[in-house]
């Protein structure tokens, strides 16, 4: 009798070549084929429907059913598959034995395995991934040969390790295979003083971890640090250097020297309407002895002309834009020249100068817009509101942030990402009264039998 296994085995990745261009009966190859070819061809047009035989040994025959959780031997390694058909004969002629039965009860029905072929040939999926899909958790953990006490007569003499080995059965009926003397544990099996079984590894279970996301430096902090988060940007270092400046009205040159970027980051922000720029211009004004001085007008100057501007100068008591002067005074700009040769009139050549539009919350806004610094904004606003660490899910279902935020919060040394045990209780919240006693397993009641034969109630009348 043999049987068609599907092994759970490492997916080996095959081009389109692999399975083109093949005459009907061409063996198609595969890597995994080791000297003693358990593998044969797929049992319909779908290449990925690779499934393998083995023969039953004689003390599984008449046990394994489709369906069944199997060990296998597969090249140099022992591994889980399950039963997806069983025959008279085999289309290989050398195969070797299944190993053990990991399951008593077939873990898939017929109906299920047909419809895994039908997921595999539909959607040119391995057979083996869509068998997964059926099996109940737990089920895809690796088999390990297990060494079992096989018979506790000795007959024959032992070595001190085959009679520690042995000791330790009687102890314990059983160990892994990997554990004990290989040597000592081969000699108990031919003497017949122990069998070797295959079954599933123990379930690894551990504690449930989240990870959790906790605020590192005061609440009332977060505003100050918030202008430095996020990405590199010229426009923000600009906009942040004119709201430190006390001039209200510095060079354009100065600032863009200092912040160490060209003109362009500046004429950005100015079409933002965030910044002036205030254009190079030309000021007059009356040099500061004469303004004072008690000398008249037509005593410094006969021209007409010359008088009028030198006029309106001083009206105006403060530097004025030479286009303004040559408009009021209705003069030429060589009247102008004329005097400021005399030094009747003092002339002053302006830089371009930034001027910053806005206030301090339109400028946080501002920066955080530039640098994309909103996903660090909300993080750290989020963890100002609560109290102590949170669980990362949280952080990203009320904000925008992915791992890239959290990390950059925390490469600044404002937040930290820990691991942290998550304790879970599925009756948390809930209250039950009971209407009437529980009742008693039948070992529970046969443990409270023994008990009360023994149990006698306190007597008052000690002595």
């Amino acid at each position: 009798m043999y049987a068609e296994i599907v092994v759970n085995r490492p997916i080996i990745k095959r081009t389109r070549r692999d399975f083109v261009d093949l005459p009907e009966d061409a063996d198609i190859p595969y890597p995994e084929t080791d000297t003693q070819a358990e593998d044969d061809s797929p049992p319909d047009d779908n290449p990925l429907a690779l499934t393998f035989h083995y023969h039953l040994p004689p003390h599984l025959a008449g046990e394994i059913q489709v369906g069944h959780l199997v060990a296998v031997p597969f090249r140099t390694q022992q591994l889980m598959g399950v039963v997806v058909g069983l025959s008279d004969t085999s289309p290989v002629e050398k195969t070797r034995p299944i190993a053990a039965i990991l399951d008593p009860e077939p873990v898939l029905t017929s109906a299920q395995i047909d419809l895994a072929r039908w997921l595999s040939r539909e959607y040119i999926a391995p057979l083996a991934t869509c068998i997964r899909y059926f099996l109940h958790p737990g089920s895809n953990r690796k088999p390990e040969v297990i060494l079992k006490l096989a018979s506790t007569t000795t007959q024959e003499s032992l070595n001190a390790p085959e009679q520690i080995l042995l000791t330790y059965l009687r102890q314990h009926k059983a160990v892994p295979l990997a554990e004990v003397d290989l040597t000592a544990a081969e000699a108990l099996i031919e003497k017949g003083l122990a069998r070797k079984e295959a079954a599933l590894t123990k379930p690894r279970v551990g504690p449930k971890t989240d990870r959790m996301v906790e605020l590192l430096i005061p609440p009332d902090e977060v505003e100050a640090v918030l202008p430095a988060l996020g990405r590199q940007s010229k426009q923000a270092d600009l906009l942040l250097h004119l709201s430190a400046l006390d001039d209200p009205l510095p060079t354009l040159a100065d600032v863009l020297s200092t912040v160490g970027c060209s003109v362009g980051p500046a004429k950005a922000l100015a079409e933002k309407g965030w910044v002036e720029i205030l254009p190079k211009q030309t000021r007059l004004d009356i040099p500061p002895k004469l303004r004072v001085g008690t000398i008249a007008i037509d005593a410094l100057t006969v021209s007409p002309a010359e008088q009028k501007v030198m006029t309106y100068l001083i009206g105006q008591g403060r530097p004025t834009p030479f286009d303004e002067v040559i408009a009021a005074a209705e003069v030429d700009k060589s009247v102008v020249n004329n005097l400021v040769e005399q030094k009747l009139v003092a002339r002053f050549d302006e830089p371009e100068r930034v001027a910053l539009t806005l206030d301090s919350a339109q400028l946080h806004d501002a920066v955080l817009q530039l640098r994309h610094a909103q996903k660090h904004a909300d993080v750290l606003n989020l963890l100002t509101a609560e109290d102590g660490p949170v669980w990362i899910g949280w952080v990203y279902a009320q904000t925008e942030a992915n791992l890239k935020t959290l990390r950059d919060l925390a490469d600044a040394d404002l937040i930290s990402i820990d691991e942290a045990r998550r304790w879970r209780d599925p009756l948390a919240g809930h209250s039950f009264t009971l209407d009437q006693p529980p009742r008693l397993t039948a070992e529970q009641q046969a443990a409270w039998q023994e008990v009360a034969r023994y149990w006698q109630p306190e007597r008052d009348d000690r002595r």
